[in-house]
């Protein structure tokens, strides 16, 4: 397997990683919330967005961040041999597509989608299927 690949590879696997936990937190802190939907739904939607937002801003950086203070470095340092040059460029490339791609799959329809839905929901009076606050 060529370096590009094992790079590739491993910055998935950590990006990967990395999200799954993050949807860990938010479905623990959502738990949290379970006697009340409405509120664990907007929580839901809050914390997807921010876990979006983080993923925008660490793809953006991806670039600019010395590749030897990357999880991936840490993980394929003993089984790469490259120039220092050419194992930033591999590393920062591999890391942004990585970051973007969860943000493609989805295209963040789904966590804004249910934000919006919340708000314009909460500035109509209503909380989600419709239905009044004074009934609920």
């Amino acid at each position: 397997m060529e370096h590009a690949a094992v790079i590739r590879t491993t910055a998935e696997m950590s990006v990967g990683r990395a999200c799954m936990f993050a949807a860990l937190g938010i479905w623990a802190a959502c738990f949290g919330f379970i006697t009340w939907p409405v509120a664990a739904l907007r929580l839901a939607a809050i914390l997807t967005t921010l876990a979006l937002v983080v993923l925008i801003y660490k793809a953006v950086q991806a670039p600019r961040r010395p590749f030897r203070r990357t999880e991936v470095w840490i993980l394929v340092r003993k089984s790469v041999d490259l120039p220092d040059a050419v194992a930033q460029q591999l590393i920062s490339q591999a890391l942004q597509e990585t970051f973007w791609r969860p943000l493609r799959w989805d295209h963040g329809t789904d966590p804004m989608a249910v934000r919006w839905r919340v708000l314009a929901s909460r500035r109509q009076g209503r909380i989600l299927m419709g239905r009044d606050i004074g009934q609920g």
